[in-house]
């Protein structure tokens, strides 16, 4: 009788995608090595990116069929004996581990991966409805037990970021994943002072920050509408900056900065004829100067006019 030795996958940690052993599916961080990447946000239950489309990998399906041909040799060859029996059973589980892996079996029922639905546009690239899966979770509490919360760390597939949600009921993750009382980093949002039209080309901005191009005319835009709203409406952008300054109505650090930064098309630098596309540093330096600008023009005078309304009603 020929020996059959057993092929077994064995399964080895994986330093980057390593989860806590409540969020694994089977062995998900070992398939690494023949071209299965669980984490990449299709191979996982649950979410609203990617529970049903889970990845089909070639080498992965070679393995399985592999394996089956392996074992039904081994029982062809070891009919009767008692090794046929430890054989099968050890094939039998490399079968699981791998058709589990490939979403042919499951033997976890209704198994999910939490994911943070509470988030429209993930916070550090702007990406819509981004697959947040959980990568931790605990309690925090304060003095005497007091303000006990339940945290969760989600990981942004797209671009890698952490965000951190918490709740104040500790007893519930589903409150944390749909319900949180927190959120850190909390999406960028344009300030209420800023005008209307202003506001919403900076909004634009902030929200498109994943693509550098679209994200500097957004913030070109704003900046744009804010000078207009200021009654300085003829010119260039940069030339109506210069007369902001000019007037009083900027500094000169603030008219400094705007010549350093892209804004859209208004481009007067020559250095970006060599380099017509933005980039994300540029995008974020470009959203930063719009964002202060907004700032500086309306939501400080806005703040010193209610601070002003509201020491004359405490006097009076």
């Amino acid at each position: 009788m020929p020996l059959v030795l057993p092929v077994r996958i064995t399964p080895r940690p994986c330093a980057t995608t390593s989860r806590p052993s409540m969020l694994t599916r089977g062995n998900r961080c070992t398939w690494a090595a023949v071209g299965y990447s669980p984490d990449d946000g299709r191979g996982l239950a649950g979410g609203r990116a990617g529970g049903k489309n889970r990845p089909q990998r070639p080498m992965i399906r070679v393995l399985f069929i592999f394996i089956t041909v392996r074992m039904l040799n081994a029982l062809l060859e070891c009919s009767g004996s008692w090794l046929c029996g430890l054989l099968a059973i050890r094939y039998f589980r490399s079968l699981l581990d791998i058709g589990e892996t490939l979403g042919m079996v499951s033997n976890r029922k209704g198994e999910e991966i939490p994911t943070l639905n509470a988030v429209d546009k993930c916070p550090h690239c702007g990406v819509a409805s981004p697959y947040l899966p959980l990568q931790w979770q605990g309690h925090t509490k304060g003095s005497k037990d007091s303000h006990v919360r339940l945290w969760g760390v989600f990981l942004c597939n797209s671009c890698g970021g952490l965000i951190a949600a918490a709740s104040n009921n500790p007893d519930y993750l589903d409150f944390v994943l749909n319900y949180p009382n927190l959120i850190f980093p909390t999406p960028k949002r344009a300030n209420e002072d800023i005008p209307e039209v202003a506001r919403r080309y900076l909004q634009q901005a902030m929200d498109t920050i994943h693509a550098p191009d679209a994200a500097a005319v957004m913030a070109g835009s704003a900046v744009d509408a804010m000078l207009k709203d200021k009654g300085f409406v003829e010119g260039s952008l940069y030339s109506r900056i210069d007369s902001a300054l000019s007037e009083g109505l900027l500094t000169q650090d603030m008219a400094n900065w705007a010549h350093e930064v892209r804004l859209g098309s208004n481009r007067p630098r020559h250095a970006d004829g060599d380099n017509p596309h933005v980039t994300s540093t540029e995008a974020e330096q470009s959203v930063d100067f719009a964002e202060a600008l907004g700032n500086f023009l309306f939501v400080l005078t806005a703040r010193i006019q209610r601070g002003i309304v509201a020491a004359q009603a405490s006097a009076s």
